[in-house]
């Protein structure tokens, strides 16, 4: 072998362990990329988060799907789908765990109360990547039931949490999480203007189910939470006309009335 052919192989078993050695170095890359996108995805998914803080808690509350509002400026709210989970002060259940050091008088839920537990959330919720959002961070004061609620709220990309502490009151903590939920926001726009006919910036309209022309949801207020009420719709050439309002079940005679779906009135009496 001369030594122009010795150097020809040289020259191709260098290139063949350059070729391998990139090749295994764009592997480690993507596995490095594809690790990091799994480790985001999970810090941005709402059970993981909820079931990361009862950890922290140390609570056993079932995490159960559920709905929220986002405020926005303008006193606008923007619907949410997620997950949450309740604290008691009293109770453990198949619905709620205990936590907290409380008797069963409700006036010792406080907000004093609730300081060493706001502690926990914050440092939770920074430690995992979120940032506070003062526009969901308020309180509010219930003269009725005479009772005060905390909010806060943080946020972490497309994913929103929010906790909702309430005084004498039992169960006393709301924990939840999710992301925008366009179909409600959709329904919303359909029937807002007119079940919230008089546009009340304090009442927030839910739609629960729409089949074919029929509506049925319910409303809450802002400033307390009595004033809330079911309602049902059906439309007419293309309008929508509020059908039944109320906080009971609606009567089989309106149902026969109107045939409406079952899937609607769930119950009539």
């Amino acid at each position: 072998m001369n030594k122009k052919s010795s150097f020809v192989i040289f020259v191709i078993i260098l290139l063949i362990v350059s070729f391998c050695f990139i090749f295994r170095q764009k592997n480690i890359r993507k596995d490095l990329v594809d690790l990091n996108s799994s480790s985001i995805s999970s810090i941005n998914n709402a059970e993981q988060i909820l079931t990361n803080l009862k950890k922290i808690l140390n609570v056993n509350s079932p995490i159960k799907e559920f709905y929220g509002e986002w405020s926005e400026l303008n006193n606008k709210k923007t619907p949410l789908i997620g997950q949450e989970f309740l604290l008691s002060a009293t109770v453990s259940n198949d619905y709620v765990d205990k936590y907290g050091n409380y008797d069963d008088n409700l006036s010792s839920i406080t907000e004093d109360s609730f300081k060493p537990l706001q502690l926990i959330l914050n440092n939770f919720f920074e430690s995992n990547g979120f940032k506070k959002d003062d526009q969901n961070t308020f309180r509010t004061v219930d003269n009725l039931e005479e009772t005060v609620t905390q909010r806060f709220g943080f946020i972490n990309s497309n994913l929103k949490c929010f906790i909702e502490l309430t005084t004498q009151t039992d169960p006393f903590g709301r924990v939840f999480c999710g992301t925008i939920d366009q179909k409600q926001i959709t329904w919303r726009e359909e029937l807002s203007p007119f079940i919230n006919s008089k546009n009340d910036p304090n009442l927030t309209v839910r739609v629960e189910n729409i089949v074919g022309n029929y509506a049925r949801g319910y409303t809450t207020s802002s400033k307390n939470s009595e004033s809330g009420w079911g309602w049902a719709a059906v439309k007419k050439d293309n309008k929508w006309k509020i059908i039944y309002t109320g906080q009971e079940a609606m009567s089989c005679q309106l149902v026969d009335q109107y045939k409406i779906p079952q899937e609607i009135y769930l119950s009539c009496y």
